[in-house]
């Protein structure tokens, strides 16, 4: 533990990987993390992005912010990630957060979807979030209480016409959220599932949905909620809407597992 300058042990900061952590979604999760003064380390695909992202976290809000380009989807890659966050002396995680995705947003009927696509989408996001947990999983072994939270879509619960391979995808996270949950509890280690609805953009026209988009700022406070050591451990999912009353269909109300987001 660090100590202040009079010698008394200084509080250290909470520890939070961010996979995903230069999406739309990951950024604000990462921002919002930043501003209550947690540690990160910050996983994807692009280093240079990661590096700009990093730097402005620390500059803007005092935290140490660790860049690693990594693939979810290749064990290699992630053993090397934790390798090197391991030579920088970290020595714990208080929480692994995924927001990783194979998906890329473009509606494909079940006629024109590829095995390649659909398998894309599942390797990314299931495999991915498996891996992901897997690699890291001893340094969230040495927190008080490790926490998973890992990113899916009311597209897994519900179905949306066009997207067979994010339904199929979606619904097996909240399959491995319920494994990996059954598996870690008795270790203290939380394992739940955040399921937003469409999420807006700037700039973006969203097709006729029944679902009110929400926003990156709402998801990241879902997925922060999740974190704390205080949070039930049960593999139940999160849904966050634009809407208070919205639910799958056939879930009933107030006895549901289901807990909703209102905005």
């Amino acid at each position: 533990m660090l100590r202040s300058s009079d010698g008394a042990a200084a509080p250290m900061n909470r520890r939070l990987l961010v996979a995903g952590a230069t999406g739309l979604v990951g950024t604000a999760v990462a921002e919002s993390a930043a501003a209550q003064g947690t540690d990160l380390v910050l996983l994807g695909r692009s280093a240079d992005r990661l590096q700009r992202l990093a730097a402005r976290l620390e500059d803007e809000h005092g935290v140490t912010a660790l860049p690693l380009a990594a693939d979810v989807t290749d064990p290699a890659s992630l053993d090397h990630a934790v390798d090197r966050a391991r030579a920088t002396g970290l020595d714990r995680l208080d929480a692994v957060v995924s927001l990783v995705t194979g998906y890329r947003g473009r509606p494909l009927s079940v006629a024109d979807l590829s095995a390649a696509e659909f398998r894309e989408v599942l390797d990314t996001d299931v495999i991915g979030g498996f891996l992901l947990v897997r690699s890291w999983l001893a340094l969230l072994r040495a927190a008080p209480a490790g926490r998973v939270v890992l990113v899916s879509s009311v597209a897994g619960l519900r179905g949306r016409p066009m997207a067979a391979h994010l339904c199929a995808a979606k619904a097996g996270v909240h399959g491995l959220v319920l494994g990996l949950s059954a598996e870690l509890a008795a270790e203290g280690i939380g394992v739940r599932c955040v399921a937003p609805g469409p999420i807006s953009r700037p700039g973006a026209r969203h097709p006729p949905s029944p679902i009110a988009p929400t926003t990156p700022e709402r998801v990241a406070a879902a997925v922060l909620g999740l974190t704390g050591a205080d949070t039930e451990p049960n593999g139940e999912p999160v849904i966050v809407t634009g809407e208070p009353e919205w639910r799958p269909s056939g879930v009933p109300g107030p006895q549901s597992p289901f807990l909703e987001v209102k905005p």
